[in-house]
């Protein structure tokens, strides 16, 4: 086989080789998951409630994401004629949402590699980005749990995935769907503005996200017409003033070992890597990651603290934690003299 052949498989080899890998790390927690003990996750009976289309059953916050809960309730259909599924209609809605979460992670991880390697790293330490990612326990919940966040972190891949190609104009006309992933995806969308380049078709986009976002909450509202008319709109600015009351509290636990340890959740020590690795490239100047990269750190930090659960909304910076922990362990790789390739003879 040539290396023509072989290039053009490399997209195909790289899929299997994501699916093997998440499929490892998330299966048994999609076997066990278990509605009536979330362990943590008791948002997921919102999101089941949503894909069986009672989106009245789910909280304010929750039922303004509506896209992972729709799809599954798509793909339950098709899943419902499996005989050995269709007497089972719990573990049939949960594996929907395994099937839905995987698809959407699985192509997170796809737009994660290519966007190291438009960054200059190596294939083998894409790849080795991609595992970080995949196997990080943030990521094995979100897919193999009835949650919603699996979208959200594909928006955020695409949005640095077409800003590091200088894709803007593409960006500019899927900002208005990206956004409808999550809200916060609106901060993010306005980072690529840092470049200085296609700025009025990214503003105009960023307008027509607001927009999207209003005009899918105001239909979403209209199917709870009996809590309109106690006030929606009161029930979400009463959950706004909870978590910012949650402030103060969150930033407290930050002196301390368990918050650090919730701070690091979803990254383990790969998160001391980066901080290693943010340093070596300040000095060495191996990677020009850009600015706007970089930027979503401290926004992913402040987005976590604003709604209090931290370790799994600081996730969302996996797209600049990531690649600064590739700096790193490729400078271990290089240290330790096996470079890739090469064998260590005994």
């Amino acid at each position: 086989m040539n290396a023509s052949t072989v290039a053009k498989l490399f997209p195909l080899f790289l899929l299997l080789y994501i699916a093997a890998v998440l499929y490892g790390a998330s299966y048994q927690q999609f076997r066990h998951f278990d509605v009536h003990d979330p362990r943590g996750l008791g948002d997921a009976d919102e999101y089941l409630a949503m894909a069986a289309g009672d989106y009245c059953g789910a909280s304010v916050k929750r039922r303004f994401r509506p896209l992972v809960p729709l799809a599954a309730s798509l793909v339950r259909k098709p899943l419902s004629r499996v005989p050995a599924l269709a007497d089972d209609e719990q573990q049939l809605s949960i594996l929907a949402f395994y099937v839905v979460n995987f698809a959407f992670v699985a192509a997170t991880a796809y737009l994660l590699f290519w966007t190291l390697a438009a960054l200059g790293f190596d294939t083998y330490l894409g790849l080795i980005g991609v595992a970080i990612f995949s196997t990080s326990r943030v990521t094995v919940f979100t897919t193999a749990a009835p949650l919603a966040d699996s979208i959200y972190f594909l928006a955020i891949a695409a949005i640095f995935y077409l800003a590091v190609t200088d894709r803007l104009l593409l960006l500019a006309a899927l900002g208005p769907l990206l956004v409808l992933a999550k809200e916060p995806v609106i901060v993010f969308l306005l980072f690529p503005l840092l470049k200085r380049k296609r700025t009025a078709a990214l503003i105009a986009s960023a307008v027509v996200s607001l927009l999207a976002i209003a005009l899918c909450r105001r239909y979403l509202q209209g199917l709870c017409p009996a809590e309109a008319e106690t006030g929606a709109a009161a029930a979400l600015l009463d959950a706004i003033g909870r978590f910012l009351g949650e402030v103060p509290e969150v930033l407290s636990r930050f002196a301390t070992l368990r918050g650090l340890h919730d701070l690091q959740n979803g990254f383990s020590f790969f998160l001391l890597f980066a901080v290693f690795g943010y340093f070596l490239n300040r000095r060495e100047r191996r990677y020009d990651l850009p600015g706007y990269l970089l930027l979503a750190v401290p926004v992913s930090l402040v987005l976590a603290v604003i709604g209090g659960n931290v370790g799994r909304t600081f996730f969302t910076a996996f797209v600049a934690v990531i690649p600064l922990a590739l700096v790193f362990i490729e400078r271990m790789v290089e240290i330790s003299g096996l470079e890739p390739g090469q064998r260590e003879t005994v």
